[in-house]
């Protein structure tokens, strides 16, 4: 139940965090339309003008049933201040918005049909331009940011020593970590593989940063090793968001070095991951919890190093990024193999409770109580709740579910009951000694098919 708590807390939070808002006491939902283009991955907001005008409230709530949210529950709050959206003053506005605005956001007014009816404002939200324009307002600031201080971080493979002594017709395993970790948090992994005789490497990347720039950099790493040792092929062993980093080489002709083998992915989210839609709150809490006293300075710093939060958008299930990559085919020269967890720490009745909590709360009570903003997110989040196999054991391992964690063309899936962790420990657990061995059992199969093919 710790992890349900904190996931409540987070999002209690998250509600506490809205200060202004406006809506007008008469506004209905016909009068406000919101629709989404799944394919075009645009949002269009339509509102109904009275007398030519358009409230203010009427906006902010289209923008935030655009969102998801309960727009019912600003209902009374702000004044109703309106504008007119005829004219010629409203068409300069209109130019000057739209070209300010451009490609993310475009104004535009919907004449009436018939005689007697009322014009609407038509705005289209261009989520894909969104997210482009914020990627590269983030780029700039941590560029900006590590000018002043170099990384201290040494990004790219490391290489074992030694690693070159074994036979030259066996792969190299380079393990690649996932969100929040590090090749130290997947030690005790990469000590198995090492005493099994496999040669081992370790791909390090700012972990939060947006997911094509790590593929970008593994598929740079990967490229310079093949051709330096270009009869060496390579084995890929990763955990959680690792896998997708890894697909985003190897599917990717332009990407793609040619020298990987085999891909074997432990917890991936394939299709994204539920959680991932409370991303900065678990990112802040990772980097918070068990460094209370660490200096804020350090924790920003810390914080923009490895990303600003942009893998987490990649991760959310609807995200251009895993559209993009599932349209791709897997790569026909590489064997892919996927172990998924089924301990999540929850019961089907505790997220029940947790669901039941929130609505609770969010149930109006009196005029000004704060639960208003429960129930502005609680919509929302409900949604999140009911979409949240993540957590329930049985069907994921507490990140990843196994139906999002599935990939179309890979037989070589197996369900094993273990809990996803950012670090994987040692010996001695029997979900944990299970998981290394579905995983060295894999890399010996590869090296026999190796020596059977040469034959």
């Amino acid at each position: 139940m710790r992890k349900a708590a904190i996931l409540t807390m987070t999002l209690l939070a998250a509600a506490g965090l809205v200060r202004r808002a406006m809506a007008g006491q008469d506004a209905t939902r016909d009068r406000i339309r919101v629709e989404h283009d799944a394919e075009a991955f645009r949002t269009t907001i339509s509102i109904q003008a009275e007398d030519g005008r358009v409230a203010w409230s009427d906006v902010l709530r289209g923008l935030a049933r655009a969102r998801g949210n309960d727009d019912e529950a600003l209902q009374g709050i702000g004044r109703n201040r309106r504008f007119r959206i005829t004219g010629k003053r409203w068409q300069t506005l209109r130019m000057g918005l739209n070209l300010a605005l451009k490609p993310e956001v475009r104004f535009d007014v919907k004449q009436p049909e018939e005689e007697g009816d009322q014009p609407r404002l038509v705005i289209q939200l261009d989520r894909a331009a969104l997210v482009s324009s914020k990627r590269h307002f983030q780029a700039r600031l941590r560029s900006a940011w590590l000018r002043r201080r170099p990384s201290a971080k040494q990004y790219g493979l490391t290489l074992d020593d030694g690693w070159d002594q074994a036979p030259a017709n066996q792969n190299l395993v380079v393990v690649v970590h996932g969100l929040d970790s590090s090749p130290e948090k997947l030690g005790p992994l990469v000590e198995v593989i090492r005493k099994e005789g496999f040669p081992c490497a370790v791909f390090r990347y700012p972990n939060d940063q947006p997911l094509a720039d790590s593929a970008k950099l593994l598929a740079g790493e990967l490229r310079g090793f093949a051709k330096e040792h270009p009869g060496r092929g390579v084995s890929l062993v990763t955990s959680s968001m690792g896998g997708l980093v890894a697909r985003a080489v190897i599917e990717d002709p332009q990407f793609d070095p040619g020298n990987v083998r085999q891909l074997i992915m432990v917890a991936p989210p394939n299709h994204g991951s539920a959680l991932a839609r409370f991303g900065f709150g678990l990112d802040l809490w990772e980097h918070v919890s068990g460094r209370v006293r660490q200096e804020e300075a350090r924790l920003f710093y810390s914080l923009v190093e490895d990303g600003l939060s942009e893998a987490a958008a990649d991760l959310r299930p609807d995200s251009p990024f895993l559209r993009q990559l599932n349209a791709r085919d897997r790569n026909p020269r590489v064997h892919y193999t996927i172990l998924l967890g089924t301990g999540a720490p929850l019961r089907p009745v505790e997220l029940a409770l947790l669901r039941e909590s929130i609505a609770a709360a969010g149930r109006p009570t009196c005029g000004r109580c704060p639960s208003r903003w429960v129930r502005f997110f609680g919509a929302r989040t409900q949604v999140w709740l009911e979409d949240l196999d993540e957590v329930v054991e049985g069907k994921g391992d507490g990140a990843v579910s196994v139906q999002r964690g599935r990939l179309e063309g890979v037989e070589d899936t197996v369900l094993l009951k273990f809990q996803h962790v950012a670090e994987l420990p040692a010996r001695g657990r029997d979900d944990v000694d299970k998981l290394h061995q579905e995983i060295i059992k894999r890399l010996v199969d590869s090296r026999q098919w190796i020596k059977n093919t040469e034959r």
